[in-house]
Formats: C-alpha cells, structure tokens, sequence
C-alpha cells in the first residue's frame, strides 16, 4: 500500500524541518522546552514530551546537566507547584533513563 500524497508531503516538510533544527533552534532551547511540556497538566502531552525528552538526553551526551536546575526548582517544597509539574520532574529523574545514576562530578 502507497502512502498518500499529503502524508508524504508533510513527511518531506519534517525531513527539511529537522535538517535545519539546528540552525533555528539549539539543541538545549528544544530540551528545555521539552521539559516544561513534560510538566504539562495535560496527561498525554505529558507523557509524549517525557518520552520525547528522554530520548533526546540519551542522544545528546551530558545534555541533562541543561535541565537540573529546573528540576531542582520543581521538587522543592513550594506551594506555587503544582501537581502535575512535580510528577512530570519525578517522572523524568526516575523513568526510563534514571538521571539520578549519571556521574557529573561537578553537579
């Protein structure tokens, strides 16, 4: 069965998308990003951006170190976090890739 041709017009716009990320978008503003999705209230969008997310700390080595401040802000004792945010940090720290096991020794 052949893809349709929209599908594969969109599928191209990705491939040239992706092409140029870096040169609009560098590597550490898509993980931040990525992280304050993965925080998201809305479940789903929550957990595309964790899986998202962990895959492109596993890609991009030490990448991680981008994001440990504001996970430190999130699971601090505050009453302005919500819920949602301070599962969306744990999940990160302790899912698929636990970050608490990697070794930077300036952190």
């Amino acid at each position: 069965m052949c893809p349709s041709v929209p599908f594969m017009q969109r599928f191209a716009s990705l491939v040239i998308t992706a092409r140029n990320m870096n040169k609009r978008f560098p590597v550490s503003q898509v993980i931040h990003n990525l992280l304050t999705l993965s925080t998201s209230h809305y479940s789903h969008v929550r957990a595309k951006a964790q899986d998202s997310l962990l895959r492109c700390l596993s890609h991009f080595s030490h990448s991680y170190l981008e994001i440990l401040p504001r996970l430190e802000q999130l699971l601090k004792e505050d009453n302005d976090i919500k819920h949602e945010e301070f599962k969306g940090a744990l999940y990160v720290i302790l899912g698929k890739t636990v970050l608490v096991t990697k070794r930077a020794l300036h952190v």
